[in-house]
């Protein structure tokens, strides 16, 4: 319940950041930001007192690439339903937190789009049954390519926590 908050809170900030309702914004390089964090006494039960949590950011772009790229070594498959997909960044991000990092899952259908915009040279969505669909790794691209793009930054915890057990388990790899 506690990750599910978090995943409110993050569409909720990124909402009010985008409609500029809060003072976090590019424009003015964080001058207001002070001034915002004063007023955010507690978070999900959480009193700051001065000192602000740095999240780390699970976008779904990465949680798509990551599990291609496993079920593509273990499996050579190119798809990944959106359910498993939440379900797998709910597992990762349990993972980070129990290994001490705090982590924020921006997964929805606005950031589903949002990331076939931006990586449309990577993924497509396909259709299954109803209320299920699957993003698809397109043809031309490979494990290299993922790797390259998405795994080449990540932190040596953030790797693991995408390659521990718990999480392969997911997708149905056992350990």
């Amino acid at each position: 319940m506690y990750c599910i908050m978090k995943i409110i809170y993050a569409y909720h900030m990124a909402h009010n950041i985008s409609q500029g309702t809060t003072h976090l914004s590019p424009q003015n390089n964080g001058n207001q930001s002070a001034s915002f964090l004063s007023k955010l006494h507690k978070i999900n039960g959480e009193s700051f007192k001065g000192v602000l949590k740095m999240y780390k950011h699970i976008m779904i772009e990465d949680l798509a690439a990551n599990a291609l790229i496993t079920l593509l070594e273990y499996k050579d498959i190119r798809r990944v339903s959106f359910r498993t997909l939440v379900d797998y960044g709910m597992q990762v991000v349990k993972v980070l937190e129990q290994n001490g990092e705090d982590a924020l899952l921006f997964i929805s259908y606005e950031y589903k789009a949002r990331m076939l915009r931006s990586y449309s040279d990577f993924f497509k969505i396909e259709d299954g049954a109803p209320e299920e669909e699957f993003i698809v790794l397109k043809e031309g691209k490979t494990v290299d390519d993922l790797w390259l793009y998405f795994r080449g930054a990540l932190t040596e915890e953030s790797l693991k926590a995408y390659t521990s057990d718990e999480v392969l388990a997911v997708l149905g790899i056992a350990g």
